[in-house]
């Protein structure tokens, strides 16, 4: 870790903070009628896992209505920020985990570039303002290799058993992270 890795995340934080507080992107399509089913789970509302509802047809986005219930519950009206916050947070910390596999696997200059590379990945900023289940998905699949990777290193059965928490969380959050389960086993 150097210096200017550092403090490039910190400039990165401050830009997306700015970027989401600013823009206050309301969630919509597939991530909307999720945040709008649970909300409505929470208030009793029952009606999109009935029948031609959205999480009838899409059963596969209950992990996620779960998942986002908490946000919901402490934030309110804002949830829709604190996930977009949430997501700038989990994305980073990928970033910092690709970079370290990276590392282990071709050497610290490759892993500083892979780090540098992913910080700029325009794509992904786009990302972090989307609620959804990609970035928290992704970030929990990554850290779940780096644990599978520690499991190898160090034979210790905590974590393969922390390595499996987080692939069922990333498969949770979206089912196309059952991929990288697969690429585990």
């Amino acid at each position: 870790i150097c210096r200017l890795q550092i403090l490039a995340s910190v400039l990165w934080l401050a830009l997306m903070t700015a970027l989401i507080l600013i823009a206050r992107l309301q969630p919509y399509h597939d991530p909307g009628s999720v945040y709008h089913a649970a909300e409505g789970l929470l208030q009793g509302d029952y009606t999109q896992w009935k029948q031609d509802g959205y999480l009838y047809f899409y059963p596969f986005q209950n992990g996620f209505v779960l998942l986002e219930c908490p946000f919901l519950l402490l934030f309110h009206g804002n949830a829709y920020l604190a996930l977009q916050l949430f997501n700038m947070l989990l994305w980073m910390s990928a970033i910092w985990a690709m970079a370290g596999l990276t590392d282990r696997l071709f050497g610290e200059k490759t892993g500083r570039l892979t780090f540098f590379l992913l910080l700029c990945f325009l794509p992904m900023w786009g990302y972090v303002t989307y609620n959804y289940g990609t970035v928290p998905g992704l970030a929990c699949s990554i850290w779940s290799f780096v644990c599978l990777f520690r499991c190898i290193d160090t034979r210790q059965l905590r974590y393969a058993v922390l390595s499996a928490i987080l692939m069922g969380l990333a498969v949770l959050y979206k089912s196309n992270y059952e991929i990288f389960s697969v690429a585990a086993v």
